[in-house]
């Protein structure tokens, strides 16, 4: 394992000549090693932030292998271990909100135009007419039955969801 193990049922008497002597190497090694555990896990949380990619996966990949020194932390530095908590916290808030965002910014393109209640169907010619030229413009005449892209949409019914990170990352475009 990463952390190292604790063992709170062995006990040294400090009445031990021995004993005194390394207690106060003991705490500093127990400093160090709460430091050390600290600073790793900011760090691979700092990277799950960086790297805007499946975050459920690497949460499995690279943070569950480390869940022994949060464990470590919680029981000899309770404060560090609350701070890596907040940053942890913090930092897949604004992971995922950005994520839902970006999905909700994508989503957006993808809303297709269709006619409502307030549109008319049938557009007067007069209307859709060039001006200098007299003929009438298919472009002008807005079409609440053209079936635009709606049949490609249907054939990508089955397919798995879309995931709006791994499309940007590899420059895809629906």
């Amino acid at each position: 394992g990463f952390a190292p193990e604790s063992h709170d049922d062995v006990s040294f008497s400090r009445d031990w000549r021995s004993c005194r002597d390394l207690a106060p190497l003991m705490e500093k090694l127990r400093g160090k090693a709460t430091a050390r555990c600290g600073d790793e896990l900011l760090e691979r949380i700092d990277e799950l932030h960086r790297d805007s990619s499946n975050v459920h996966q690497l949460q499995r990949v690279r943070l569950a292998r480390l869940a022994p020194l949060q464990r470590f932390l919680e029981r000899h530095a309770p404060e560090v271990a609350n701070h890596v908590k907040d940053v942890y916290v913090d930092r897949m808030a604004r992971t995922l909100h950005a994520l839902f965002r970006a999905y909700h910014a994508e989503l957006e393109k993808l809303d297709l135009a269709v006619a409502d209640r307030n549109d008319v169907v049938a557009v007067p010619e007069d209307a859709v007419r060039y001006a200098l030229t007299g003929r009438v413009s298919l472009a002008k005449r807005g079409d609440g039955f053209s079936l635009g892209d709606r049949a490609g949409v249907l054939k990508r019914m089955d397919e798995p969801p879309l995931l709006v990170h791994v499309a940007i990352k590899e420059n895809r475009r629906y």
